[in-house]
């Protein structure tokens, strides 16, 4: 399987002036942060086919857990081509049930290219951001206030997140953009199983 290309690159880090000595330690910081993105979109962003496997729905109509579908290659219902379906606004719909019978639910599994064809600017500006902060751990100096929840000047005081809310790694992303990139690149359940380029 091919691996994913980063979402950002060594040229990108250099016009968000973010400097590093050593090209394959940034790549490897770029590595990392698009890996972290990724994990939390739920999916590939850039354009890739992948195999996804979900559970059935007693419904005409499934949901597909990935969105900017561009594709399809193949549909299996417990292991069993279908060839009967509708790719229609980001599910898959069918004339009978997906799921007709039984108390256990069958599985889809959906091989189909997805994802945007180039990197949108503020995940390339977000990929940089996270490197950059891998960048100055590694080299022993990441303190970029991220864990700071407020500060005042006068009679000068400041706040640290503590327990959930706090931040242990430069590649850990906020529970608020994680849920905002999982909303906007991915359905409700992220299940891809196997992407390449």
């Amino acid at each position: 399987m091919a691996e994913l290309p980063t979402l950002a690159t060594l040229a990108d880090l250099q016009a968000s002036r973010v400097a590093y000595d050593d090209d394959s330690i940034a790549l490897v910081m770029l590595e990392r942060a698009s890996a972290a993105i990724r994990d939390a979109a739920g999916t590939t962003i850039t354009r890739a086919t992948s195999t996804i496997r979900f559970a059935t729905e007693r419904s005409m109509m499934v949901e597909l857990p990935v969105k900017i579908v561009t594709q399809i290659h193949q549909v299996l219902l417990n292991g069993e081509p279908v060839t009967d379906y509708r790719h229609i606004a980001g599910g898959l719909w069918l004339t009978r049930l997906w799921h007709e019978t039984g108390a256990t639910p069958g599985v889809i599994e959906v091989t189909l290219t997805h994802g945007l064809p180039t990197v949108p600017a503020d995940i390339i500006s977000l990929t940089c951001s996270l490197a950059a902060a891998g960048l100055a751990a590694a080299a022993g100096g990441y303190d970029p206030g991220r864990g700071i929840t407020y500060e005042r000047i006068g009679d000068y005081q400041y706040g640290k997140a503590n327990g959930a809310s706090e931040l242990l790694d430069p590649f850990q992303l906020p529970d608020a953009t994680r849920k905002a990139l999982r909303k906007r690149f991915s359905g409700t359940r992220p299940y891809v199983i196997g992407s390449h380029r």
